[in-house]
Order: C-alpha cells, then structure tokens, then sequence
C-alpha cells in the first residue's frame, strides 16, 4: 500500500510561470507513467510527499535523473552514485541548465529504485547511496 499522501507535477509554462499540478495516483504503474512524462524541457519535476511530510524530488530525463530528499528533521539526501567522480556535468532542472557533480546524475534504474521504495515506504531506499 502507498505511503504518499501527495503527488505533483511541476511544468514551466512558455511565460517562464511554473505550474504545479496534483496527480491522483492509484497504482505504481500511474506513478511510472507520469515519471515517464519528465522530459528535461517544459515538464521539469515530479515530486512525491509521503504521509509523514517526507519528500522526495526527481528531475531529468532521458537517463539522466537528480532525485532529492528531504522533510522534517530528515535531509536533505541527494541521491547518488559512487562509480562517478566529482567532475562537473550539465543537467536541466526546473528548465535550466544546471552544473551538477556527475555523481549526482543517476541512471533511469537508480530513479526509479528510489520512487518505488519511497511510494511503498514514505522513506529513502537503504540500498542506494545518499548524501
């Protein structure tokens, strides 16, 4: 069963606006469908709030993901990835292009690790690493 009491979608309207819409989501699989949906351009983020206030942020696309924790008293966690060194690399988040360390541009795989447990257990998943 879900752990989240919410889900939104962020977009950057062709104004530079940013709109923010709530999802119902009833099953992992609707989950999937709307991570599916970020592409790096005018559907930016996809952020995911669990029952206790935790939250969990993931941007991207197309291979490429940023994924962020955090809450009260828990965070902020930046998921990430130890086979990667701190070279910077470019990344577009909430429409922008944004340097990151590359350690913290994650794969599709480890993404979506992290949503899965988060919306089975409103926490971080204990087997990626995060800091």
């Amino acid at each position: 069963m879900s752990k989240l009491q919410a889900v939104s979608i962020s977009s950057m309207q062709p104004n530079g606006l940013k709109r923010e819409e709530s999802l119902k989501i009833r099953t992992l699989e609707d989950l999937h469908e709307q991570f599916d949906l970020l592409d790096g351009g005018p559907t930016t983020r996809l952020t995911l709030v669990a029952q206790d206030e935790r939250i969990l942020t993931i941007e991207g696309h197309r291979n490429r993901y940023y994924v962020s924790a955090f809450g009260p008293r828990f965070g902020p966690f930046d998921l990430s990835t130890l086979s990667k060194d701190d070279e910077m690399d470019i990344i577009v988040l909430q429409g922008i292009e944004t340097h990151l360390p590359s350690r913290f541009i994650v794969d599709v795989v480890k993404a979506k690790l992290a949503i899965d447990y988060f919306y089975n257990h409103g926490d971080i998943h204990p087997d990626l690493f995060w800091e």
